[in-house]
């Protein structure tokens, strides 16, 4: 076989040789935009001493925190920031003073019950209020005579169980009621109805009622609210429920691990740590010629209240990573 080439004319065969003109190749570098990291933890709202302690005086909540140590945080031109990171140890029991009132109303009388401070399971909850409502003090009337509360001894014995589940069946002997939270309970913004998910779809008064599975949970996410990290953000954020804004990450309160609902796994029935690597985060725009000088986080609840944390618990507390990016 032979062929015709720049080299060989007249095709001879002693080489087949295929030549193509050489051009310029264009090359264009690409390259990831330079990140930073914000690193925030709510500890440094105090004072960092010269031996390395804080000077926690006075102490306060992590709910409502602003850090200002006279320095610039994040130095080039930043046009972007993130929170990628959250460390956010729970500390706030299911009952606390924010939801610990059970509201009845028993024989035509608004009466309820208040139950201590502390993390329960539905199993523990309906023991403590079977114990309380069985007590000689267990229910009180909403009204009170000269700021003494009226006790009424009221369909006495009281039975309070809870199935597989978590459901509540409540029954009483020798008294009919209504569930409900329509009465106005001054001081408090929820109740243990709603934990427990014990609310009745009717007002006719029955011996024995059983409730909805319960979340057992004082709320469901937690909402990190900053005015000076989304001070340049012109996109702003809408609740169907409430007014507030400038939220720069929703941290949703469950377990993760898609556990079957029984007496153990309801999440918010124990302290815990919660730790959330953010895959879509909420991007927030930043000015390239500004610095961040201060950083104020407030922590709400889904009743838009600043998230109860028991003082005892104030110095607990959560980390943030925030990255920060030229583009």
């Amino acid at each position: 076989m032979s062929g015709v080439s720049r080299n060989y004319p007249d095709g001879n065969g002693k080489l087949l040789r295929f030549e193509y003109g050489e051009h310029e190749e264009t090359v264009v570098t690409q390259r990831t935009p330079q990140n930073a990291y914000l690193l925030i933890d709510s500890q440094d709202r105090y004072v960092l001493t010269n031996d390395g302690s804080y000077l926690a005086i006075p102490e306060t909540s992590p709910n409502n925190i602003y850090i200002s140590h006279q320095k610039l945080n994040g130095f080039g031109e930043i046009k972007r920031v993130y929170v990628s990171d959250i460390y956010f140890p729970w500390r706030t029991p299911n009952i606390n003073i924010r939801n610990n009132i059970f509201q009845l109303r028993v024989n035509g009388v608004d009466v309820y019950l208040t139950v201590p401070e502390d993390f329960y399971k539905p199993s523990e909850l309906a023991l403590a209020m079977q114990t309380i409502a069985n007590s000689a003090t267990g229910f009180r009337t909403i009204a009170s005579q000269g700021g003494v509360p009226v006790y009424s001894a009221v369909g006495q014995p009281w039975t309070f169980v809870t199935d597989a589940i978590g459901r509540f069946t409540i029954t009483a002997t020798g008294a009919t009621f209504i569930t409900g939270t329509s009465i106005d309970v001054d001081g408090y913004q929820s109740y243990i109805n709603q934990v427990i998910n014990y609310i009745s779809p009717s007002a006719i008064p029955v011996a024995t009622f059983r409730g909805g599975i319960p979340s057992m949970s004082y709320t469901k996410y937690i909402d990190f609210v900053s005015t000076s990290l989304t001070k340049h953000q012109r996109l702003k954020d809408t609740l169907t429920q409430f007014n507030y804004t400038n939220i720069i990450y929703r941290l949703y309160l469950n377990n993760e691990n898609q556990l079957p609902i029984t007496d153990d796994t309801f999440f918010s029935s124990r302290p815990s740590d919660l730790y959330r690597q953010i895959t879509n985060p909420k991007t927030i725009m930043w000015n390239k010629n500004e610095m961040i000088s201060a950083i104020d986080i407030q922590l709400y609840d889904d009743g838009g209240e600043l998230l109860y944390i028991p003082p005892l618990e104030w110095d607990t507390n959560y980390l943030l990573t925030m990255q920060l990016s030229e583009s």
